[in-house]
């Protein structure tokens, strides 16, 4: 957020050197109309100040695309929070394994793909078994009727984007999307209605950015570090409209099974 005291201006600059000088004043003199005033100054210059301070953080947060952030950020700097960030490990350790850094980053992928490895073996791997796993089911679900996807419905959802410049593998931030969403709604429309009718989900939407995360304990051990998986903003999009589809297909199924 830059200095602290960005609010203060001219004017304000002015009346603390006076009220410094009526300060100095009334010390000398011991005069209680002098007092009286100084103390009469001192309160309104507070209120002042209270006000430039209210005006300028007011226009901090009308400029800012994330209110949520901008609002901390003015918590912060007004109570005087400096975020403590943690140097970076000369090396990192899997147990007793001891991992130099440059070769930490491929240690890590092996530990994250491992770790989702082990979520996978447990559910159904062929297709019988899936097949057993769907027979399993008493009632017959309703397929989803209304699935193709509508250019209103993307440029709808792209406005709800969050106007980061954060990105995933492909380099492109929702910042972008949100520039040129009149140009790329059609394509999207194509893509996206292509994948639903065919039951293929384009492989480039699910490459991500795997960011190891700093949970607690050592710093350096593997273990103690979670994936943040950073999407293209594209899968993101296509993710909203998929699972607003199937909420509605949920409250459907919902509401029949409440009236039969």
């Amino acid at each position: 957020m830059g200095h602290k005291n960005q609010w203060i201006t001219g004017g304000i600059k002015v009346l603390c050197r006076c009220k410094r000088y009526l300060y100095i004043i009334s010390r000398v003199t011991h005069h209680i109309k002098i007092r009286e005033y100084y103390s009469c100054y001192c309160s309104i210059l507070r209120r002042v100040i209270r006000k430039a301070k209210e005006m300028y953080y007011n226009e901090m947060l009308m400029k800012s695309t994330n209110k949520s952030e901008m609002s901390w950020k003015i918590i912060n700097n007004e109570i005087g929070c400096v975020a403590k960030r943690k140097a970076a490990p000369a090396d990192f350790k899997n147990g007793e394994i001891k991992i130099e850094i440059n070769k930490a980053a491929g240690f890590f992928n092996t530990y994250f793909i491992d770790s989702v490895e082990k979520l996978i073996s447990q559910y159904p791997k062929t297709e019988d078994e899936w097949s057993a796993t769907i027979s399993s089911l008493t009632d017959k679900l309703p397929e989803i009727v209304n699935i193709l996807i509508t250019k209103s419905e993307i440029s709808g959802v792209i406005s709800l984007l969050k106007n980061k410049g954060s990105c995933g593998y492909d380099g492109i931030s929702n910042k972008f999307i949100r520039l040129c969403s009149k140009q790329i709604t059609k394509p999207l429309m194509h893509i996206f209605n292509l994948s639903l009718t065919t039951g293929i989900y384009p492989d480039r939407l699910k490459y991500a950015n795997i960011i190891p995360c700093f949970k607690k304990g050592s710093i350096t051990e593997i273990s103690n570090y979670r994936p943040i998986s950073l999407l293209t903003g594209f899968s993101k999009i296509f993710e909203i409209l998929i699972y607003n589809r199937v909420i509605i297909q949920f409250n459907f199924i919902s509401s029949m099974n409440h009236y039969t």
